[in-house]
């Protein structure tokens, strides 16, 4: 599993609790050692490892290279406002171009926007400015119960997950 924009491991030190071999990305020395301190009190410094690099750079590393079953592309919020959204959704396009040849065929990718103005369907144009004709969007999450949205504040589900899985076309 790659995590990109991994902040302090959580998704990384999940994986790797149920047996995955999980790898996490992130611009921030900081998030990255409270990340490996997450590893090393869950004793799973085995299972995991961190980069730390620019999610949307050249992701040449090679603990970065793949294929990976799940891509997990979870970037800080990059539209701060509507002018803002193409963009996001163009820097998007740009890493997930790099990413999608490291996907397992039958691989999940989730992508992630923590910005308003960046929805759902900005997540699946982004995935198309891309390249990908082979992902199928199969789930899709939002806000969960410590995020709650109060009716007609549109404004406040800015929490969005996209799961998208390789198939054969």
């Amino acid at each position: 599993m790659l995590d990109l924009g991994c902040h302090v491991g959580g998704f990384v030190v999940h994986a790797a609790a149920a047996g995955v071999t999980a790898i996490g990305l992130d611009q921030s020395a900081r998030a990255l050692e409270f990340a490996r301190r997450n590893a090393a009190r869950n004793d799973l410094t085995s299972r995991t490892a961190f980069v730390q690099a620019d999610m949307f750079g050249a992701l040449d590393h090679p603990d970065l290279a793949g294929p990976f079953g799940v891509i997990v592309f979870d970037p800080p919020r990059i539209a701060t406002g509507s002018q803002g959204r193409e963009r996001a959704v163009t820097a998007m396009a740009r890493s997930l171009g790099r990413l999608l040849p490291r996907l397992r065929p039958g691989g999940f990718l989730l992508a992630c926007s923590c910005s308003h103005h960046v929805g759902r369907s900005d997540l699946d144009a982004a995935l198309l400015a891309a390249g990908a004709r082979d992902l199928a969007r199969v789930h899709a999450l939002g806000p969960g119960p410590d995020h709650p949205v109060w009716p007609g504040h549109a404004e406040g589900e800015y929490l969005r997950v996209n799961v998208y899985q390789r198939r054969a076309v």
